[in-house]
């Protein structure tokens, strides 16, 4: 079943894999890999606009592939002179004249917030659940190791396909969560 990779090897690249995971979580700033920075900005908020985007994935005329739905909240204001835009898979809890506090990464000018917190509602919001991230780039991570050791019987260039792609989107989504879980952090410090 496998190509001559004995699964002490499997285990040995996964501990390794992990191990160096626990490093960079703890010990590594992600935004060495882009080239951005964090940024946070405190006020209060003014112009607030919130719009819904619903985007449809499927084909609703094949029986087969199942339609899916996903909803995301863009809300769009300013705090002081800065323009700040928040994509969330929730309402964007934040009203106009609201105390917030925000943090996120500059783009054309404008700040794209990856978590913030409303001191007028108490409370705090983040763009995404940080260690969902990790946790989803480990299993895909771990599942272009299995391909790649257990069921590729000689590597064909789709193979290979596979496995660069599944090992791209669990460096993206580790990336992601290392980089909302630093926001977090930086805005707690903040304030």
């Amino acid at each position: 079943m496998s190509i001559g990779i004995s699964k002490p090897i499997f285990v040995i690249v996964l501990s390794l894999f992990l191990l160096m995971l626990g490093v960079i979580v703890n010990f590594i700033n992600p935004q060495i890999f882009s080239g951005k920075s964090l940024s946070v900005y405190s006020g209060i908020v003014q112009n607030f606009q919130q719009t819904i985007e619903i985007r449809k994935d499927g084909d609703p005329h094949q029986q087969l592939i199942k339609e899916n739905t996903r909803t995301t909240y863009i809300a769009q204001f300013r705090l002081g002179e800065k323009q700040i835009n928040a994509e969330f898979p929730k309402e964007v809890l934040i009203k106009n004249g609201d105390q917030i506090s925000v943090c996120g990464e500059e783009k054309n000018g404008k700040l794209n917030v990856l978590t913030f917190k409303n001191f007028s509602q108490n409370l705090t919001q983040n763009s995404s659940v940080w260690w969902a991230n990790i946790l989803a780039g480990i299993v895909f991570f771990i599942l272009g190791v299995y391909v790649y050791f257990y069921v590729m019987k000689s590597p064909m260039l789709i193979e290979l396909v596979v496995i660069t792609a599944f090992t791209m989107v669990s460096f993206y989504l580790i990336y992601r969560g290392l980089v909302v879980k630093q926001a977090i952090e930086m805005l707690e410090k903040a304030v």
